[in-house]
């Protein structure tokens, strides 16, 4: 007799749980503000092709880096309204896994009240049981003097 033995993506159950902080106090126009992005898998499998796309309120050359172990991000790239950047994770995401990513973000303040977000969402090609909190997001209130005021 033969025996077959499969892992198919359709009965891995992941849940995949995003978090993204921001620091509760403004941040000057100008200086670099952190954000921290938690990944969470709360299934009982493991989570194949984990991926994270991050929106951020500000243009590429505002980002000053996205430190993430064990996944691999692309630059950011111009899209309407500000940034995005794509991460993958390099190997697939056991259950009970936590990955922590940060954003560093310099502020600039073009509006007479600015606000400055990163929003994360997540994806996997195993089944998400919990589609609700596969996203989050943060932002921080950017002051100073605003841009067009600076003479140049």
């Amino acid at each position: 007799p033969l025996v077959a033995d499969l892992v198919v993506p359709a009965f891995l159950d992941a849940d995949l749980a995003v978090d993204v902080q921001a620091s509760t106090l403004p941040v000057r126009d100008g200086h670099v503000t952190p954000y921290a992005v938690s990944v969470r898998n709360l299934g009982v499998a493991r989570a194949l092709r984990t991926e994270l796309t991050l929106r951020i309120d500000a243009m590429p050359a505002q980002v000053q880096g996205v430190t993430a172990p064990g996944w691999d991000c692309a630059a950011a790239v111009a899209v309407a309204g500000g940034s995005q950047v794509f991460c993958g994770r390099i190997e697939a995401m056991p259950a009970g896994a936590a990955d922590a990513l940060r954003i560093d973000v310099r502020a600039q303040r073009t509006a007479p009240i600015q606000k400055m977000g990163v929003r994360a969402q997540a994806a996997t090609r195993s089944v998400d049981t919990n589609a609700a909190n596969d996203a989050d997001g943060a932002a921080v209130m950017v002051v100073g003097q605003p841009r067009w005021t600076q003479g140049g």
